[in-house]
């Protein structure tokens, strides 16, 4: 179905190193394959060493207090995946290992004299494979990742980060190997993603690097902050590149039709005509109907004559997934909480099944179609899935299995692994915070509430260092105030007023910083 598309050309994707391509459109009309699409062609037309550095940004759980504040976790995971895939698996001797090592010590050149020792300092936590790649362990800079937040200048801190970040991609983006990056779904991109991203495509110093990004134009209103950020853009002299996709006519769902069931196109128009009718001409329910039909021994008289009524992929997700096994039903809550898309040895870890259980489970979500395996991991075939997968479960439900998941995966947290790893257990526990009974389980979430705070502040994301700030003053009472936990709520209390200051709230920060007068044992601690 995409033939008809407006596919861009290798010059639409970079042919100067230096363009941004945007592809939206309605949920399923597939922006996604296009983009892939679209990078196969200009990969195939000759562009020289090109990498390619991909990221999604993922949709919160639905449902009161269920928020995801991971920030620019999509970002910081493409990039540490870049690095990590320079550093390579150890060499064979051929030309292409030869050609990897060259390019190699040039990235390591370049980030030396580019970011060098106070810039990895700065970065280590959001991109833990950058110190590999500078051949500097994690240990050289640890002391240095965290800012306190009594001296927090958000203005220092936030050009700071951008500075060293852009910095960063300048390193690692060649004119001998250049780097398209794409990324999907920006319609659920957070505020520092899409401020950090407008910084370094507008910067007229990185001229190896091309973009290519996807979105939901029905969810983007015109003061959305993707709308906003993307106004910058073309300020600045990159080159913008904007395509939007439709459903498919009844000609194109014809094509389909007679692609995926094998019939002529005489035979297969009657039931083109009714598909669309009861699709709309979306793809990917068109595709994924008819491969239902098609299991079905093709048994389609209620499609034709219109019995069926109009189909939609949350109806074709509900099927399928009340087809599941128990076992595979109950694997599939635990992916849903992880996210849209999850490891395999993370899933395994946190269920209570063996692992050939887990493996069976895993096998029959994708013979299903409720996901697909993609390198050592697995993801939910679409975001509606996932969605309704999580919606299937209670709240009482949601939040015991988040409690349990964050108290698993803390116990294998480590410091190598940076922001991101933190930022999804503290996710995990504070939405399983209502059955939390020990108050010292409370106070332990609480200090780790603070240092995701810390983290956040330090790179600029005001609006989550405010949500785990705050997060971690509500596991704590009033009469903490009096004991042994006075420092740890006077801390939380303090940095959630400067995090509310620095996310423009002066009003949050005043009410906040009220309790800090009001219960301060101490003139300094009021100051």
């Amino acid at each position: 179905g995409l033939d008809a598309s407006p596919v861009p050309s290798s010059s639409a994707l970079g042919g100067a190193w230096r363009e941004v391509v945007l592809i939206s459109g309605d949920e399923g009309v597939g922006k996604t394959s296009l983009a892939e699409l679209a990078v196969m062609q200009w990969v195939r037309s000759g562009a020289p060493g090109v990498r390619l550095v991909r990221g999604t940004f993922f949709p919160p759980p639905p449902g009161p207090g269920a928020a995801c504040h991971q920030p620019l976790l999509a970002l910081f995971a493409a990039f540490d995946a870049h690095c990590r895939s320079l550093l390579g698996n150890g060499g064979n001797g051929s030309a292409a290992e030869e050609e990897r090592n060259l390019i190699l010590a040039q990235v390591r050149s370049r980030l030396a004299e580019r970011v060098g020792f106070v810039g990895l300092s700065v970065l280590s936590g959001a991109v833990p494979a950058l110190s590999a790649l500078m051949a500097l362990g994690p240990s050289s800079c640890g002391a240095s990742i965290l800012v306190c937040a009594s001296d927090f200048d958000p203005t220092v801190a936030s050009n700071r980060f951008s500075y060293y970040f852009g910095q960063m991609v300048q390193a690692l983006t060649l004119p001998s190997s250049p780097v398209l990056l794409v990324l999907d779904d920006l319609q659920w991109a957070d505020q520092a993603s899409l401020r950090l991203l407008t910084v370094f495509l507008s910067d007229s110093d990185i001229t190896s690097l091309s973009f290519v990004g996807c979105f939901r134009e029905d969810e983007v209103i015109d003061n959305h902050p993707l709308r906003l950020a993307l106004r910058e853009l073309p300020e600045s002299d990159v080159c913008v590149h904007n395509i939007k996709l439709g459903n498919l006519d009844r000609d194109g769902v014809n094509q389909i039709v007679m692609d995926i069931l094998n019939i002529p196109k005489e035979a297969s128009r009657s039931l083109a005509d009714g598909v669309h009718a009861r699709t709309a001409g979306n793809p990917s329910v068109v595709v994924r109907l008819l491969e239902s039909l098609r299991e079905k021994d093709g048994k389609w008289d209620a499609v034709v004559d219109g019995s069926a009524g109009d189909i939609t992929s949350l109806d074709l997700s509900f099927r399928n997934i009340s087809q599941l096994s128990p076992q595979a039903q109950n694997l599939m809550k635990i992916a849903a909480c992880l996210g849209p898309s999850f490891s395999a040895a993370t899933v395994g870890f946190l269920s209570d099944d063996d692992h050939i259980a887990c493996s069976a489970s895993l096998k029959e979500l994708t013979k299903e179609r409720i996901m697909k395996a993609f390198g050592v991991g697995y993801a939910f075939r679409e975001n509606q899935i996932y969605l309704t997968a999580y919606r299937l479960m209670s709240d009482d439900d949601r939040t015991a299995l988040h409690l349990r998941i964050g108290r698993k995966l803390l116990q294998i947290m480590s410091v190598e692994e940076g922001h991101s790893s933190m930022f999804v257990v503290v996710d995990h526990l504070c939405q399983g915070r209502a059955n939390m009974t020990e108050k010292a389980e409370k106070a332990e979430v609480a200090k780790i509430c603070l240092v995701a705070g810390e983290a956040a502040m330090t790179i600029s994301s005001f609006q989550a260092a405010c949500h785990y700030f705050l997060q971690g003053i509500n596991l704590l009472e009033e009469c903490d105030w009096k004991n042994h936990n006075y420092e740890l709520y006077l801390r939380l209390r303090s940095y959630a007023s400067k995090a509310h200051h620095c996310a423009g709230d002066n009003k949050g920060a005043l009410i906040t910083l009220k309790a800090v007068f009001d219960h301060s044992r101490r003139l300094e601690d009021k100051v």
